[in-house]
């Protein structure tokens, strides 16, 4: 991505699309998708509702985390 310029022309590279996980899935696993899909967050949905947010900076990360990781992300986070 070019950083150069205006915000509104930096703004208008990045994608749109919104990418969701569900609550059952694991922690490793949506960390994995913002990995493959270069985004910091996703959305977590259930029955079609937004239940909540997981971010790079709210993931765990370590070794000390590993258990963590495999934790249903329902686990771990609050809900709306």
């Amino acid at each position: 991505m070019n950083v150069s310029g205006t915000i509104d022309a930096i703004l208008n590279q990045k994608s749109t699309d919104i990418w969701s996980v569900s609550p059952d899935e694991t922690v490793y696993d949506a960390v994995k998708m913002m990995a493959e899909k270069n985004v910091g967050a996703l959305v977590v949905v259930e029955d079609g509702k937004l239940v909540g947010i997981i971010s790079v900076s709210g993931a765990p990360g370590g070794d000390k985390d590993e258990v963590c990781a495999q934790a249903a992300i329902a686990k771990i986070q609050g809900r709306f």
